[in-house]
């Protein structure tokens, strides 16, 4: 029978050296830092644009497959 620690730490491409990483206890709080609330900022300008930008680009990209399926199907 297979323990469960040994099965979880085992690489999953058998064959390969498996990588080195540093155990973290799952309530460890060390392992990654996030910033406090108070510190986040609002998003830039340049977020905001990037934002909008990246929305209309979509909404013009589904509305181009919309009108481009159409056309097709009525000029078989």
């Amino acid at each position: 029978m297979v323990d469960q620690d040994d099965a979880a730490n085992a690489p999953l491409i058998q064959g390969q050296n498996p990588i080195d990483y540093p155990q973290h206890d799952a309530n460890d709080n060390d392992a990654v830092s996030r910033p406090r609330e108070n510190q986040l900022t609002a998003p830039s300008a340049f977020i905001w644009a990037l934002t909008a930008t990246a929305g209309i680009s979509g909404l013009l990209f589904g509305y181009e497959s919309v009108m481009t399926s159409l056309y097709s199907l009525n000029y078989r």
